[in-house]
C-alpha cells in the first residue's frame, strides 16, 4: 500500500505490482508500465495516468472519480465494481478489455478506439463519445442515459439499441453521423427505433419526420454496403 499526493511518477515500471487499498490523489503517471497492475480497493482520484501501458491490469472496487486515461494501450484489463464520475478516456486504444458493473457517470471517451471488448451489466449517463470508434464489442445488460454521439463509428457492436440515444433530451444531430450499417443486429436495431418513435413521437410531428428520415438513410446505407459485400 502507497500514499501518493501532488506527486508525479514518470518514466518508471510500476508492471506486477499488488496496490490494493493504495491512494493516488492528485497524481500523474506519465510514459510508465502498469502491466499486470493490482488497484483493488485503490483510490485514483483527480489524477491522470498518461502515455503509459496497462496490460493485463485490473481495477476492481477502484476509485477512478476525476480522473483521466490519457493516450495510454490498455489491453486485456478488467474494470469491476468501480467509481466512474467525470473519468475520462481521451485518445487511448483500449482492446480486449472488460467493464463489470461499472456506473459510468459524465464520463469522456473522446477519440478513442474501442475495440474486442465487452460491456456487461454497465450504465452509460451523460457521457459523450466524440469520434470514439468501437470495433467489434459486446454491450450485455447496459443503459445508455443522454449520452452525446458525434462523429462516432460503430462496427460489428452487438447488444447497443438505438432507441436509448433519442430520449427527449438528445438532439437528433446528436446521433445523426453515426455510423450503424454494420452492426450485426441492424434488423432488431431498427425495429426498435421504429417502435421507439411509434410510443415517445407520435405528438411531435418534426422529431418524428427527423427519426424517420434518418432511418431511411441508415437502411439505404447498409443496403449498399450489403451490396458491395457480396
Amino acid at each position: 500500500m502507497i500514499k501518493l499526493i501532488n506527486s508525479e511518477i514518470i518514466n518508471c515500471n510500476l508492471s506486477n505490482l499488488d496496490l490494493h487499498h493504495s491512494e493516488f490523489t492528485n497524481t500523474t503517471i506519465k510514459n510508465s508500465d502498469l502491466s499486470n497492475t493490482y488497484f483493488v480497493n485503490a483510490k485514483i482520484e483527480a489524477s491522470n495516468i498518461k502515455y503509459s501501458k496497462c496490460y493485463m491490469s485490473r481495477f476492481r472496487y477502484a476509485n477512478l472519480n476525476h480522473s483521466g486515461f490519457i493516450k495510454n494501450i490498455i489491453e486485456e484489463v478488467r474494470f469491476t465494481n468501480c467509481e466512474t464520475e467525470r473519468t475520462t478516456f481521451f485518445k487511448c486504444s483500449i482492446d480486449k478489455t472488460e467493464f463489470i458493473n461499472m456506473n459510468f457517470t459524465q464520463c469522456e471517451f473522446e477519440w478513442s478506439d474501442i475495440r474486442r471488448c465487452k460491456f456487461i451489466n454497465c450504465r452509460f449517463d451523460n457521457c459523450y463519445f466524440t469520434g470514439t470508434r468501437l470495433l467489434d464489442c459486446i454491450f450485455r445488460d447496459c443503459t445508455i442515459k443522454s449520452c452525446f454521439f458525434k462523429d462516432t463509428m460503430f462496427y460489428e457492436v452487438t447488444g447497443l439499441n438505438i432507441s436509448y440515444y433519442c430520449s427527449d433530451d438528445i438532439s437528433i444531430s446528436y446521433i445523426h453521423d453515426i455510423n450503424l450499417i454494420t452492426s450485426s443486429d441492424f434488423t432488431g436495431t431498427m425495429l426498435d427505433f421504429k417502435e421507439y418513435i411509434t410510443e415517445n413521437c407520435s405528438d411531435d410531428y418534426a422529431k418524428k419526420h427527423k427519426y424517420l428520415s434518418l432511418i431511411k438513410i441508415i437502411e439505404q446505407e447498409h443496403a449498399a454496403y450489403e451490396g458491395k459485400a457480396r
